[in-house]
């Protein structure tokens, strides 16, 4: 299996995800979001629409602010999986506020600048051909924004987005999603369009600065009277020391007239960075925000990075690393000759000379042994080829393999140990001395939102679940 779940990051209505490995050839090993249908679901058709719906949305759109679908598929038993990026961070519910302290207001500006970024390549989508695919998310909520560790948000969760070209739509008169961030025209049932996104994008900026609710009442039919009826009171208004420009920015996204909001993503992210470049605010840095996610995250997030961690330091070398068949590079000093190393051809002169000295020898060995006057005898002087003989190819005994003449190379500054008269190594024991390369080892679910859905679903979560 490609994919191996390791455990389980969170779990909603209609969805579990899981941290998982893939592996692929080579030794190719990343860290992966593995979103798995309830098995409950799975035999109910208009689910698993919804579930293909998303993986036919998202495959379409790639950008750095909208997370990345990888795969697609369908378990032994039937039940559709998707693989995405993993982000590891914070939703933007969780991110907003840690002990009722709010964001930053430049933080918070640039992370719904990114989201507008993500929302904008969605909506501007084309399929292969070029034809526009008029992407509408209709989910757009804190818990759909995710902000990772590397310092990027990011667009999740595209089940209940709509799309030209084919696919399962809403029955008529059936809307989907968080009532109290949706846009006016969505709740009646109209068509939505971008602005309805921007409209959605603009209520969570609104409860981010304030950190309190716009639209939400004690009962559903509160919150949509609300929606279509309530004032909406100027950022200002709630926080007097805002500035002003950024709180234009927004006004104007709230405006309930879809043809009176921004025309485009990539509008609203200029007006607002616009607006805090003129209130005096520095663009933070994906550094900077990183800082900001690792704080705010505290003890929960420390412990997910540590469980990823842990997972993957459970990888073993030969995983990341698998051994590659290569013969090991051989140095100077490790060559030895071998018993099936050629050698010159003898000259047929160096037998004559070996026999003489042998000769010479015994004779001088002889006259040794007849007393005082064979020690008077002139004695003989080994003649100059016999030496050089004995230099070319000393004498060997039958059977037994020559010895290896000791190296004349001096060690090395690294002192490798003296291998004398060792036997030749193999490749496979080369291989095991030769260097190893280091490994490189790569919640809790939100309060319940207000829905409105054709069929009961539960608590909202982060990383992409409903």
């Amino acid at each position: 299996m490609r994919y191996r779940p390791l455990f389980r990051l969170a779990s909603g209505g209609m969805a579990e995800v899981w941290v998982a490995r893939h592996k692929g050839p080579g030794g190719f090993v990343r860290p992966v979001a593995y979103k798995r249908m309830h098995e409950h679901l799975r035999d109910e058709e208009s689910m698993v629409a919804l579930s293909l719906d998303e993986v036919r949305i998202m495959g379409m759109v790639s950008h750095p602010n909208v997370v990345t679908l990888f795969d697609v598929g369908l378990e032994d038993d039937g039940t559709p999986f998707l693989v995405m990026e993993l982000v590891v961070g914070l939703s933007l519910s969780k991110l907003k506020a840690v002990n009722h302290e709010p964001l930053s207001t430049a933080a918070l500006v640039e992370i719904i600048a990114q989201a507008a970024d993500g929302l904008h390549a969605a909506h501007r989508a084309r399929s292969p051909t070029g034809a526009p695919l008029h992407i509408v998310h209709r989910d757009v909520s804190p818990q759909n924004i995710l902000v990772g560790l590397d310092g990027r948000a990011r667009i999740s969760d595209f089940g209940v987005a709509r799309a030209d070209g084919g696919g399962h739509r809403t029955e008529t008169g059936k809307v989907r999603g968080k009532i109290a961030y949706m846009a006016p025209e969505q709740m009646m049932g109209e068509p939505v369009t971008p602005a309805s996104d921007l409209f959605s994008l603009a209520v969570v900026l609104w409860e981010c600065i304030t950190l309190e609710r716009l639209f939400a009442g004690a009962q559903p039919l509160e919150t949509v009277k609300n929606v279509l009826e309530r004032p909406i009171p100027d950022v200002v208004e709630v926080r007097p020391t805002f500035p002003k420009a950024l709180s234009d920015v927004i006004a104007h996204a709230l405006r309930r007239a879809p043809a009176e909001r921004f025309e485009s993503g990539d509008a609203m992210a200029q007006a607002l960075r616009a607006a805090a470049a003129e209130a005096g605010l520095e663009r933070p840095s994906a550094h900077e925000l990183s800082a900001v996610v690792a704080q705010r995250g505290g003890g929960t997030l420390r412990r997910l990075v540590g469980q990823v961690e842990e997972a993957f330091e459970g990888t073993t070398r030969a995983d990341l690393f698998p051994p590659v068949a290569t013969e090991p590079e051989v140095r100077p000093e490790d060559l030895e000759p071998t018993a099936e190393a050629p050698r010159r051809p003898m000259p047929l002169w160096i037998p004559f000379v070996l026999a003489a000295g042998v000769a010479l020898a015994i004779g001088l060995a002889w006259t040794q042994r007849t007393g005082p006057e064979a020690a008077s005898a002139p004695q003989a002087e080994p003649s100059q080829p016999a030496a050089e003989s004995e230099a070319l190819a000393p004498p060997v005994e039958v059977g037994v393999e020559p010895e290896a003449p000791p190296p004349t190379r001096p060690a090395s500054p690294a002192s490798r140990p003296a291998r004398p008269n060792s036997a030749p190594r193999t490749p496979a024991a080369a291989a095991e001395e030769a260097p190893q390369p280091a490994v490189l080892a790569p919640g809790t679910a939100d309060e319940p939102e207000q829905t409105m859905t054709s069929t009961p679903v539960g608590p909202l979560v982060d990383w992409g679940t409903r």
